[in-house]
C-alpha cells in the first residue's frame, strides 16, 4: 500500500490549463558526478539519509580520494606537456577533456564500487508530480488592458529557461532547457503562469552491510526525469491564487489623460537572480526537500496595453519570477 503524499510550497500553482507551443530537453546527472562536483552536497545527501556517521565518513573518504585523483590526473598532463598557453589551441583542449573524461569515468566506478559494496533494497516508490513554475504574466484589471509576449518578426524568438531539480539521498540532479515558441497573452484582470511540470519518485529503502545494524531510510530520486516530457504549460491562475506584488519597477502615469484610448508599450524584461524554490514532500513517515532553479536564458520582450485615466505601478511577482501591476 503506497503512502499518502502530500507536497507544500506550491500551493497557488494552480487554474485553468491553456495550450501552449513549447519544448524542452534534459541532462540527467547521476548521484556520482553530483558527489563530485560537490563534496557539501553529497555530504548532505549521505546525512539526509539518516545513515550513520561512520559510512558518511567512509563516502567523504572515497569521494575525496577519487576527486583528488582527477585533479592529479590533470596536472600531470600539464606537467608532462612542453607548452603553456595563455589561449589554449582546440587540438590540445580536446586532448585535456580526454585525459579529465577518463579520469572522471575511474572516479564516478570507484563511487559507485563503494555504494554497491552495500545492498540496497528499494522498499516502495512513490511518484510526485510537481509543477515548477517559471514566469509570472498578467493585466491590469482595467478594460482593455492586456500584456503579452510580442510576436512582431524581429522580436520571435523562443523564450527560454534552464531548469535545474536536485534530488536528495543520492537521488541525482536534472537539468532541463524549457523553450516556449508561442505568444502568450493576459487579458485585462487576469494573471497568467508558465510552469514545467516533472515527476519524481519517492522512495523507500533499506541498506544492510555485513556486521551492522540495517538501515531504512528515504530518497528523492531525480533520474527517473530523463524519460519524461517535461513541456511547459500556461495556467490561468484561479482568482486567490494570484501571487503578491512583489519588488517595485516602474510607473506609467496616464492619470492625466481622461480619453481612454489605449496606449502601447514595449517592455524588456530581464532577471534579476535564478529563481530558487524549495518544495517539501511529506508522507507520515518522513519530510524531504525538493530544491529547484530556473534561469531565464535571454531577455523577454513584452508588449503592454494600458487604457489612459489611470496610473499603473509595475512589480516584479512576489512569488515566482515575472511581473504584477497595481
Amino acid at each position: 500500500m503506497k503512502e499518502a503524499v502530500s507536497v507544500t510550497g506550491l500551493e497557488w500553482v494552480r487554474g485553468t490549463q491553456e495550450p501552449l507551443a513549447g519544448s524542452a530537453t534534459i541532462e540527467v546527472r547521476q548521484w556520482e558526478d553530483v558527489a563530485l562536483l560537490s563534496r557539501e552536497r553529497f555530504a548532505s545527501d549521505l546525512q539526509v539519509m539518516g545513515l550513520p556517521r561512520t559510512l558518511v565518513a567512509e563516502g567523504l573518504s572515497v569521494r575525496d580520494r577519487a576527486a583528488s585523483d582527477v585533479e592529479a590526473a590533470i596536472r600531470s598532463f600539464w606537467d608532462n606537456h612542453p607548452y603553456r598557453y595563455e589561449v589554449t589551441p582546440p587540438e590540445v583542449e580536446e586532448q585535456v577533456n580526454l585525459v579529465y573524461n577518463s579520469a572522471r569515468f575511474d572516479a564516478w566506478q570507484r563511487l559507485r564500487d563503494w555504494w554497491h559494496g552495500h545492498e540496497t533494497i528499494v522498499e516502495s516508490r512513490t511518484p510526485v508530480e510537481l509543477h515548477l513554475p517559471l514566469f509570472v504574466l498578467s493585466a491590469p484589471a482595467e478594460p482593455g488592458c492586456s500584456t503579452a509576449f510580442t510576436s512582431e518578426v524581429e522580436q520571435e524568438r523562443e523564450r527560454g529557461w534552464s531548469v535545474s531539480v536536485m534530488g536528495n539521498g543520492l537521488g541525482g540532479e536534472g537539468i532541463r532547457q524549457v523553450t516556449v515558441s508561442s505568444t502568450l497573452e493576459a487579458d485585462s484582470g487576469q494573471c497568467k503562469l508558465i510552469y514545467v511540470p516533472v515527476t519524481v519518485t519517492l522512495e523507500t529503502i533499506t541498506i544492510t552491510e555485513d556486521g551492522v545494524a540495517p538501515v531504512r531510510c528515504h530518497r528523492i530520486d531525480i533520474a527517473g526525469t530523463e524519460t519524461q516530457q517535461w513541456t511547459p504549460v500556461s495556467l490561468s491562475l484561479a482568482a486567490d491564487a494570484v501571487p503578491p506584488l512583489g519588488p517595485f519597477e516602474t510607473t506609467y502615469p496616464l492619470a492625466g489623460d481622461r480619453t481612454g484610448t489605449i496606449a502601447t508599450y514595449k517592455y524588456e524584461y530581464k532577471q534579476t537572480s535564478a529563481a530558487k524554490l524549495k518544495v517539501s514532500i511529506k508522507t507520515q513517515a518522513v519530510e524531504l526537500g525538493v530544491t529547484s532553479e530556473a534561469k531565464l536564458q535571454s531577455s523577454i520582450s513584452l508588449t503592454f496595453k494600458l487604457k489612459s485615466g489611470i496610473d499603473y505601478h509595475l512589480h516584479r511577482a512576489g512569488a515566482g519570477d515575472g511581473l504584477m501591476w497595481a
